[in-house]
């Protein structure tokens, strides 16, 4: 019988550099699941891997309180993923809903987040921002679209972050 995979763990923030080559990957790869999931063309999606970690999709979606306004799903490594209003630049912006606990939900659980976005309406519970070792998150990334661990690279297991362990 082939070994479980577990899930990775989140860990504390790690500093290296090295990292960011390997999580622009994985980024890549689970933002195009996410869109799958979702409906978003490529063209409607955009990430950045800089001293902050970050994606935006385009949502073809309205909400009858804001008419003309599109939504948008946006993620980032502190908060997750979140539904707002497409605002202007100048404008405050305007929160419909925050995904849960998990920086790096399942891209069908993105979907569900974002299908179930127009019945919540704006204030949306805040998320404690965390941040996240680098390394550790693209390894997530990487177990969410399938393609973690490598063939060559045996499963890393950490304890997961609710669980008490260190």
């Amino acid at each position: 019988m082939p070994a479980q995979r577990e899930e990775p763990a989140t860990r504390p923030v790690d500093p290296n550099p090295d990292h960011t080559q390997a999580l622009t990957r994985a980024l890549r790869e689970y933002v195009r699941a996410v869109a799958v999931a979702v409906g978003v063309p490529a063209d409607g999606t955009t990430f950045e891997v800089t001293d902050t970690i970050t994606a935006y999709l385009a949502l073809n979606q309205q909400v009858p309180e804001h008419p003309g306004r599109d939504l948008m799903l946006v993620w980032d490594e502190r908060q997750g993923w979140s539904v707002s209003v497409e605002t202007d630049p100048g404008e405050s912006p305007v929160l419909l809903t925050r995904g849960g606990d998990d920086p790096v939900p399942h891209p069908e659980a993105v979907a569900r987040l974002v299908a179930g976005s127009a019945a919540r309406r704006a204030g949306a519970p805040a998320v404690a921002p965390r941040r996240l070792d680098r390394a550790a998150l693209a390894e997530r990334m990487e177990w969410r679209v399938g393609a973690w661990p490598p063939p060559d690279r045996p499963l890393r297991t950490f304890p997961l972050a609710d669980s008490g362990g260190a």
